[in-house]
């Protein structure tokens, strides 16, 4: 019985040395775990079993936790083989960089290249701004000179009086 925890926790300690490496800080699992409770549901939702791998490494955290700092843990059984194999899965695909964040950073990046248009490719484009810029600073300076002669005018007529 003590052995599957044993396993466990080896695993499940594999898994979080990658992720303190990954963000450079003692929390492991758990930054992983608050990275993918802060992002937004519209973006998470786009990336496969999002929702059952946060349920599943928030539960396995919390088993952890347990077999850690409870008394009387490995006198049974509190995970099972098929925890063990999750774990291995989940380390293998942090480590192939298709684990969910890794997932969303690939999908943001690729959004973000399409968003970009290339001004090689859509000169007309590119410049429309600078001629809306242009025309409104040639209005701007021809609005001041009809009102500056507009101006000229009432003062000569009010000194002819």
């Amino acid at each position: 019985m003590g052995n599957l925890n044993n396993v466990f926790l080896e695993e499940f300690k594999r898994l979080d040395k990658m992720c303190r490496e990954r963000y450079q800080s003692e929390k492991g699992v758990t930054s992983y775990i608050s990275d993918m409770k802060r992002t937004a549901t519209d973006k998470s939702r786009s990336i496969p079993n999002w929702d059952a791998d946060l349920k599943a490494l928030v539960r396995l955290r919390h088993l952890r936790n347990q077999l850690s700092h409870e008394v009387g843990t490995f006198h049974r059984s509190m995970c099972t083989q098929r925890d063990i194999a999750w774990l291995r899965a989940f380390n293998h695909r942090i480590f192939k960089r298709s684990d969910p964040l890794a997932l969303l950073r690939r999908k943001g990046k690729n959004l973000n290249q399409r968003k970009k248009p290339d001004p090689r490719k859509t000169p007309a484009a590119s410049k429309l701004p600078k001629r809306i810029s242009g025309c409104l600073t040639a209005f701007v300076v021809l609005l001041c000179l009809a009102l500056t002669a507009a101006l000229i005018v009432i003062i000569l007529q009010l000194l002819s009086i």
